[in-house]
């Protein structure tokens, strides 16, 4: 879909632009809430894991 955004209202120009990069970072604040959640399980396979600690 080819539509020129220097012709025709400006609002509505700036809207059909910004709406899919509004709901993409939406999109990408839900998934950072859900990963940054932490279920007993991931908790528990966290004491197994080997960190290394760079000083």
């Amino acid at each position: 879909m080819n539509r020129d955004l220097t012709k025709g209202p400006v609002t509505n120009s700036m809207l059909l632009f910004a709406v899919p990069m509004i709901l993409g970072d939406l999109l990408q604040q839900c998934y950072n809430i859900a990963d940054s959640l932490k279920s007993p399980l991931t908790e528990i396979s966290g004491l197994f894991s080997c960190e290394l600690e760079f000083v």
